[in-house]
């Protein structure tokens, strides 16, 4: 006679209802968190794990990297680090693609989920979406941009973000620009980690760029990507609730979204994100001080 049918009713019920929680327990990863700031981030990193502590249903770590400075505060689940890089950069964004090397060096795991400090997770948050996407690619994945061709001014003249450097580096634009606010990758991108790296401390592509973002995009476009992480990322700047500020409305934005209170009407009309905007796939907040 079959083991099962020996067991009590109780034990029987039991054991189905223990199997059926399983998929449950396996779905709560381990998750590695890096993020990076200077000594005037305390507050932000304070804020940032705070809201993780909060909304994170993985079972995380995060790796803060403090550029310069010994960090203070301390926390639950949080590993702080410090590095003093030999090259000073008038912009500490340029210190993000040796951050993330550094995180291979430092731990023993094969993937990674890079967040800006100035984020807060929804509900939506998935590590295993990120974690499949990223083991799938070639490169490191971001979400899209809000812009379709962001751009800046020198003087009176309009630059299109990655233009100059594409031009310095003879580099092909193959695809839509995207944040790095967020960025998931693995040990496989380590290549495409220490590329973005070099640009980070060549003098010639740092006077030509905006950003440590637009090196980033300037990258993505010489390894010939096409793939993002769509619109999954809410960024400062392109929601206006009930006529506020920028940071007070993606502030306001955030707790409409997690209350399920948020729609397209909330968007800006200049930019294009609302075009792609699907609720499902909001993973993040940015720009939230």
């Amino acid at each position: 006679m079959p083991l099962p049918a020996l067991l009590p009713q109780r034990n029987r019920e039991r054991q189905r209802e223990w199997t059926e929680e399983l998929p449950k327990i396996h779905m709560r990863m381990k998750v590695n968190f890096i993020s990076f700031g200077t000594q005037n981030c305390e507050f932000l990193l304070e804020k940032f794990h705070t809201n993780l502590l909060k909304t994170c249903k993985e079972d995380f770590i995060l790796n803060y990297y403090a550029v310069g400075y010994e960090s203070e505060v301390k926390g639950d689940r949080l590993k702080t680090r410090s590095i003093h890089p030999e090259i000073h950069q008038e912009n500490p964004l340029f210190h993000k693609p040796v951050v993330l090397m550094k995180s291979l060096i430092d731990l023993d795991v094969d993937n990674f989920i890079y967040l800006d400090l100035d984020i807060q997770l929804t509900k939506k948050f998935s590590a295993q979406i990120l974690f499949d996407s990223a083991n799938q690619s070639k490169t490191p994945l971001s979400p899209n941009h809000f812009w379709e061709n962001p751009f800046s001014f020198t003087g009176e003249n309009r630059i299109e973000r990655g233009e100059r450097i594409c031009a310095l580096k003879s580099i092909e634009r193959c695809n839509k620009y995207v944040q790095n606010c967020l960025i998931s990758y693995t040990r496989n991108h380590f290549q495409f980690l220490l590329f973005w790296a070099g640009m980070a401390v060549d003098e010639k592509s740092i006077t030509v760029s905006a950003d440590d973002e637009e090196l980033y995009n300037a990258t993505l476009w010489k390894w010939g990507q096409t793939k993002t992480l769509g619109y999954s990322c809410v960024t400062n700047g392109t929601v206006d609730v009930d006529g506020l500020g920028r940071f007070d409305s993606i502030e306001r934005a955030y707790e409409r979204f997690e209350s399920d209170r948020f729609n397209k009407s909330m968007f800006t009309d200049e930019n294009n994100f609302y075009r792609g905007f699907d609720p499902e796939n909001v993973m993040i907040f940015h720009g939230i001080k």
